[in-house]
């Protein structure tokens, strides 16, 4: 009879344990829920500003494509005029 008893008792107090240990988890729920709100709205952060990176880098891409063709367009005006400017030189000091 003692035996049971002790034992008992033991139930009892790892019974009590047991709904203490509980009542702190629910009361840690909430900031649980919190943290996995504040990861989710991160990721989702990175996920946009990774998609606005790689639209800003395709942007910039195309720009760069723009700019070259341009220069190498002005570069071949600018050497056209520089050979215009040196015939319309020679001819004129051949005119003297």
């Amino acid at each position: 009879m003692r035996r049971l008893e002790e034992l008992n008792e033991q139930r009892v107090s790892q019974v009590q344990r047991l709904k203490v240990v509980e009542r702190e988890r629910e009361g840690l729920d909430g900031a649980k829920s919190e943290a996995e709100a504040y990861i989710s709205k991160e990721r989702d952060l990175l996920r946009c500003r990774g998609t606005l990176f790689q639209l800003f880098l395709s942007e910039a891409s195309a720009n760069i494509t723009k700019i070259e063709a341009n220069k190498a367009e002005l570069e071949a005006k600018l050497a056209h005029e520089r050979c215009a400017r040196l015939f319309s030189d020679f001819v004129a000091r051949r005119r003297r």
